[in-house]
């Protein structure tokens, strides 16, 4: 058979065991050969030359010099002088072929003929001189016997050097046929996965559509049991999607085609997103706990998208497979020279694996033959996705799971620093005093109570802060009348069985009272208490912490004397809002359209402080802002720039830093974010806080309206329960008894609730109270703004039109994007939502998925303006004007969570005295 050097080398790549093979070998042939030298008087000299070579052959075997193949053929080519060696002499002339033989067995194990040839030459050439040598010295010695020794000698070391390259002939055609095989299977798991790949976007398309049609049929319908229907086709639709992500990930892993791309990112941000997204995995019976190491970095850089789609995997892969107890997620982190080492690690409370199932688990599609699994579906991806994406992320995957126990996965991701500061951290600490009434105890699982406790403690280390945990009203009374608490935390059953306690406390004190809750719970009209959705983790709680104390809130408010501000935006609701907001703050607003009347203004008049919209006609924010500060007066290059955007995604604040900005605010204007901001760039000396007559009076009126409100829903407790008392009362009653009054839950809380004139914009799915909340509570100042945003519908829908029709997608996408943040402005989120999904498709240019959506944004624009100006038309000028500033504003929106360095001081945790569980820094115990 004609072999090639191809071939050869594939040969060798099969063979990898006989360079250890013919090493050894070598080893034990030359110390063979020196021990019989040294017994039979043989020459010396040729062992030093042999020795060498063996030495240099082990040498080039652990150093890996030069390819397998010219390896082999040194390692061959010693073998080969250790033989001719030892055949020369007279004593090993019919010895030598079963040496030979042995040679031959071990070229053959190389897969290379040519080797097996050169050992044949070598016995013929050694064997052949000893034959003349014997004849020469010796003739008497050739009798019959002799002649048949030396005709079946050779034939016997021809037989073996035939039967070796037949063997290396038939072992090369087995493994060209599995390489074949292989290939084909290859080519065919290829164009069975580019087939997944194409019916996934196929399929994505018109599921897409269900679920936005669905959407909006929620949104008009009425009728139960058709609206039960919808949701029923919405959720499928939802598991379908989900499904074709998973299927289109799982090629991409299966094919090894890994896209990365590499963006920086905010730990919080990516928690937050992921929360929202498994919410609807969670279960009633099963907690849900993320602990986060407040020291970990706050910005890292990596493959977000992918590092997202593991965690989300590993958590709702938990969540599925746990029927009772809990799943707990702790995030830490370890320094490393690169960056650090994120570490993941997901415990679980379910049904847990056998050793089989958990060696299987990597394998798509491979899912375990059980009651839960059959009950749960999916596809059998999630596992094999995970663990090919940390793969690409460069980390490593260990499982440790026990059946019937549980399952805990540990994941280590390299990651790169941007900011070291810590992810988590409060604003001056040593003035926080948190009550927690959080009763651990009512989790039957020791494992959930353990989890709830790790967390607790780890907070109070990070942040530095001191906490004393009760677990009964007694006990909570008691710790009020001995301590000054900023801040109280109380669980969502011990809020229910204690509701006209917590309600008194939250209104006659300064204390900032959340609730920790699921979102199906309801607070009674005007109450102080907050709602802090499960889960219950670091973020919110510094969220809370961070926000300012309860007598700043209602008595004191932020104001900035003499500051005059240039606002930004070809939006002109935005500039409205802008207006108003700043204007409460005694700020004195001027306002342009565009980059280049910002200009124009800039270079005529002096500011303090200038908010810059970042997407415009023309010149975009960033520009505008470089040529303000490189061509208008030099002054300008001190004066603080901030970017109003509605790109709210976790890079851009980094992206506009890295542009010249000192400040982000995200649209719609967030209040106590914009405060941060502005207290963050302007001078400390223009910054005040002022107790007025307006607050004053204000809050006397609000808290009387409260109390009237918490005396209802004590009145309603008491008929139900025939006396309130301090003590455990039935859930279930306590929620009726919330539910009894015709209150509408979309209200917002602390205000009257104007049921007649929002009805049908909440039928339309606009969320009022989140309106609401961007206009600070103001109803008169939103309405004021819905009609504004109605009144320019007519104008919008029309360049919209035009821009679709011309394929003019640059002007296109700035129309919805404008639309996008106004729309979320007034609280219409879904419309705001198609508005985003148009804006990045005309970003990508991608025509066919605006064709898909124009229409529909169109037509449900058109309904709402509608809606608005029938509602509101007649109620409002014609020309809304942009209200007063009001030195008296409204209840305050939620703060932005703050960055910054966490304190690591060693904190102690343990029970004191009557049963006051306590967790404080150990400098604050020892004062």
């Amino acid at each position: 058979m004609k072999e090639s050097s191809n071939n050869s080398d594939k040969n060798t790549t099969l063979f990898q065991a006989s360079h250890m093979m013919i090493l050894v070998t070598m080893i034990v042939a030359s110390l063979a050969l020196g021990l019989e030298g040294i017994l039979l008087g043989w020459e010396k000299w040729p062992m030093i030359p042999i020795f060498a070579a063996v030495i240099a052959s082990w040498v080039l075997h652990i150093h890996q010099t030069f390819s397998d193949r010219q390896r082999i053929v040194i390692h061959c080519t010693v073998l080969m002088g250790l033989l001719f060696y030892y055949g020369i002499h007279p004593t090993s002339t019919f010895d030598l072929s079963v040496t030979a033989c042995i040679g031959i067995l071990l070229c053959t194990t190389t897969g290379i003929k040519k080797l097996i040839y050169f050992c044949v030459i070598t016995f013929c050439i050694a064997f052949g001189y000893n034959v003349i040598l014997l004849s020469n010295e010796s003739p008497e010695l050739f009798d019959a016997l002799m002649f048949s020794r030396i005709v079946y000698h050779p034939l016997i070391v021809f037989v073996v050097g035939w039967l070796g390259t037949v063997l290396i002939d038939l072992w090369t055609q087995l493994l060209n046929h599995s390489k074949r095989e292989v290939r084909q299977l290859t080519e065919a798991t290829g164009r069975f996965n580019e087939f997944l790949t194409k019916v996934s976007h196929e399929i994505r398309t018109p599921v897409n559509a269900v679920l936005g049609l669905s959407s909006i049929a929620i949104e008009q319908t009425e009728d139960k049991e058709q609206l039960q229907n919808l949701r029923e086709i919405q959720r499928a639709g939802k598991r379908v999607a989900e499904q074709i992500s998973d299927i289109l990930d799982y090629s991409e892993v299966d094919r090894q085609r890994f896209a990365m791309n590499t963006e920086d990112y905010m730990l919080a941000s990516v928690l937050h997103d992921l929360v929202m997204e498994i919410k609807p995995y969670m279960k009633k019976g099963v907690e849900f706990i993320i602990d986060v190491d407040p020291a970990t970095p706050a910005m890292l850089r990596s493959d977000v998208a992918k590092l997202k789609k593991i965690i989300w995997h590993l958590t709702t892969n938990a969540l599925k497979f746990t029927q009772e107890g809990g799943v707990y997620l702790r995030i830490t982190s370890q320094p490393q020279s690169y960056g650090i080492n994120l570490i993941l690690d997901i415990t679980d409370t379910g049904e847990g694996m056998t050793d089989e199932e958990a060696d299987r688990i990597f394998d798509g599609y491979y899912q375990a033959s059980n009651t839960y699994t059959r009950q749960s579906g999916g596809l059998g991806l999630g596992m094999s996705i995970v663990n090919g994406y940390v793969s690409a992320l460069g980390g490593f995957l260990c499982i440790n799971s026990v059946k019937g126990e549980g399952t805990t996965v540990r994941v280590t991701i390299p990651q790169e620093i941007v900011d070291p500061s810590g992810c988590i951290s409060v604003r001056d600490p040593g003035r926080l005093v948190i009550g927690a009434f959080l009763n651990f105890e009512k989790h039957f699982a020791p494992v959930v109570r353990d989890f709830y406790n790790r967390m607790v403690v780890n907070i109070v280390k990070g942040l530095n802060v001191q906490m004393h945990r009760v677990d009964t009203l007694e006990n909570l009374i008691r710790l009020n009348s001995s301590i000054r608490m900023t801040h109280l935390f109380v669980g969502e059953d011990e809020y229910a069985q204690n509701i006209v306690a917590i309600e008194k406390l939250a209104e006659s004190s300064s204390i900032s009272v959340s609730v920790i809750a699921s979102d199906r719970v309801v607070l009674p009209a005007g109450t102080r208490v907050h709602l802090m959705e499960k889960p219950f983790y670091c973020f919110p709680v510094a969220e809370v912490l961070n926000r300012v104390n309860s007598d700043e809130v209602t008595d004191k408010y932020m104001y900035c004397h003499g500051i005059r501000a240039l606002v930004v935006d070809d939006e002109p609701l935005n500039l409205t809002v802008a207006k108003d907001i700043l204007g409460r703050y005694d700020i004195s607003v001027s306002t342009a359209g565009s980059g280049q009347e910002a200009i124009e203004i800039c270079s005529k008049e002096a500011f303090d402080i200038v908010f810059m919209d970042h997407m415009m006609p023309g010149m975009d924010g960033i520009e505008a802002m470089r040529r303000i500060r490189s061509d208008v007066l030099g002054a300008w290059k001190s004066v603080p720039m901030v970017a109003l955007t509605a790109n709210a995604v976790s890079t851009a604040r980094e992206s506009f830093r890295i542009a010249g900005f000192d400040g982000f605010v995200a649209k719609p204007i967030d209040i106590l974010e914009l405060e941060r901001v502005m207290r963050l760039v302007l001078p400390k000396t223009v910054v005040t806080f002022e107790d007025t007559p307006h607050s004053r009076k204000r809050n006397m009126n609000r808290r009387r309206r409260a109390t009237d409100r918490i005396e209802d829903t004590a009145a309603q407790q008491r008929e139900i329960d025939g006396a309130v008392k301090f003590g455990r009362r039935s859930t279930d009653k306590v929620v009726g008894a919330l539910k009894a009054p015709a209150q509408d839950p979309g209200a917002p809380l602390g205000t009257e609730r104007a049921a007649d004139a929002f009805t049908p914009l909440r039928k339309l799915g606009v969320d009022v109270t989140q309106g609401l909340l961007y206009c600070q509570k103001d109803e008169e100042f939103y309405q004021s703004l819905l009609v504004q945003f109605a009144s320019e519908g007519n104008e919008k829908r029309t360049n919209l039109e035009k821009f679709f029709a011309e394929k003019n997608l640059n002007d296109y996408s700035i129309i919805v994007h404008a639309l996008k943040s106004t729309s979320k402005m007034i609280g219409a989120s879904d419309l705001s939502a198609k508005a985003k999904a148009l804006e990045e498709a005309s970003k990508a240019g991608d025509f066919a998925s605006i064709e898909n959506g124009h229409r529909t944004v169109m037509d449900e624009y058109k309904v709402l303006t509608d809606t608005i100006l029938s509602s509101f038309g007649d109620e409002t000028s014609d020309e809304p004007g942009i209200p007063d500033p009001k030195p008296d504003r409204g209840s305050r929106a939620e703060d932005t969570l703050e960055f910054g360095p966490a304190d690591d001081e060693p904190l102690e945790f343990g029970p004191v005295n009557d049963d006051v569980l306590e967790f404080r820094p150990e400098s604050e115990r020892r004062r």
